[in-house]
């Protein structure tokens, strides 16, 4: 697992409360039951670029947007940019 030091600050302040707004619905409250957020094996500030055998992703905390830990994933070989929220 890896976050950027401010989606894991983002994470320790709100906790579950953005997964409790998607109880509401039964069978996503059954799943959701019990859940926690993993802690992070690596934490990064500003980006940090990941080698995944050949391919180079870049990732870069771009927050506040979203939310304050949002973070966006550039695949560099095929120039795809793939958003992501806390």
């Amino acid at each position: 697992m890896i976050r950027s030091r401010t989606q894991d600050r983002d994470i320790a302040e709100s906790g579950l409360a953005l997964a409790e707004q998607f109880s509401r619905n039964p069978v996503q409250a059954e799943l959701l039951k019990g859940v926690q957020f993993r802690k992070a094996d690596i934490s990064f500030d500003g980006d940090y670029a990941l080698d995944l055998g050949g391919v180079r992703v870049r990732m870069t905390a771009v927050g506040p947007t979203h939310t304050m830990g949002d973070t966006v994933f550039f695949v560099e070989g095929d120039r795809v940019l793939l958003p992501a929220t806390s």
